[in-house]
């Protein structure tokens, strides 16, 4: 018996519903905001629209790659206004986890320092792009258009293979940590770490629990992503703080967490993306088993 998994067409719906849900979801956040817009919103937002895009090229077979570049090209300009916003909060954070990280270190008053100027920057940054640029209005606009895009799609069911399109992500995947091991600046680690979260999207189409095959290599992708995170936010932390000589210190330790987390990440990546492309493939449509399309 050919299993709902392997025919393809309970997932392919599933990834057009839910990339639509995503998009909708990140509209009604942006139309319900109030002034000032809170940090927790322009994530949330982001994190939608990120899903949303990560879910989209599981319906290449079925649309064909103009159709879908289209609404993954109107998602990436929505969430690029917001991305320095984000980028500014999310430096706060991780100097406050570094001082607790380093606590004893590195004197307090540098990072009361560094602090203070953080602050000042979100402020402008915030007041700049939510505010003057009206990016919360560009960003709707380009959302509703992807939406509408969305809305009509009509999947060919012969042509769903939503296997074929997650082993194309796996090769691009791996693709990208053999690019980061050859010279892992922080452009190519970023794209490793982008490239592992939409592979993680992808697989949880899959369903959950037993059902999904690849339920270990989903959390082994979660943690990549998770180090590489850290590891961009401490590359732009480096950025802002090296115009400063009082940041001296922060700047030392910042520096050792980046060559940890490179070390362990590439360590981890290494056993991820020991399979070929191919032979993942395989594996996924042989441990396939009929899922639950809820």
């Amino acid at each position: 018996m050919i299993s709902r998994l392997q025919d393809g067409r309970s997932v392919v719906a599933k990834a057009h519903r839910k990339a639509q849900a995503q998009v909708r979801e990140a509209i009604r956040l942006l139309e319900a905001s109030t002034f000032p817009a809170s940090d927790e919103l322009v994530h949330t937002v982001r994190k939608r629209i990120k899903k949303a895009r990560a879910l989209v090229p599981i319906l290449r077979e079925s649309l064909g790659k103009k159709r879908t570049l289209k609404v993954d090209h109107s998602l990436r300009d929505a969430a690029r206004p917001l991305s320095e916003s984000r980028d500014a909060a999310a430096l706060l954070k991780i100097l406050d986890e570094l001082e607790e990280r380093f606590l004893g270190f590195v004197p307090s008053e540098a990072f009361a320092s560094a602090r203070a100027n953080l602050l000042e920057s979100a402020a402008e940054i915030s007041r700049k792009v939510l505010d003057e640029d009206s990016s919360f209005e560009t960003t709707t606009k380009l959302l509703r258009s992807a939406d509408r895009r969305l809305d009509r799609w009509e999947i060919d069911d012969n042509q769903a293979r939503p296997l074929t399109a997650i082993e194309r992500s796996y090769r691009r995947t791996r693709n990208a940590d053999k690019i980061a091991r050859k010279d892992p600046s922080s452009e190519n680690l970023h794209t490793l770490r982008k490239r592992a979260k939409a592979l993680r999207t992808q697989l949880g189409l899959l369903g959950d629990g037993p059902a999904n095959p690849t339920g270990r290599l989903r959390l082994r992708l979660g943690l990549l992503a998770r180090e590489l995170g850290e590891r961009h936010d401490l590359d732009n932390l480096r950025a802002v703080l090296e115009k400063s000589q009082a940041a001296e210190p922060i700047l030392k330790v910042i520096d050792w967490r980046r060559i940890d987390l490179q070390r362990g990440s590439l360590q981890r990546s290494a056993v991820i993306f020991r399979i070929r492309p191919r032979a993942f493939g395989k594996s996924l449509r042989r441990k396939s088993r009929p899922i639950n399309d809820d």
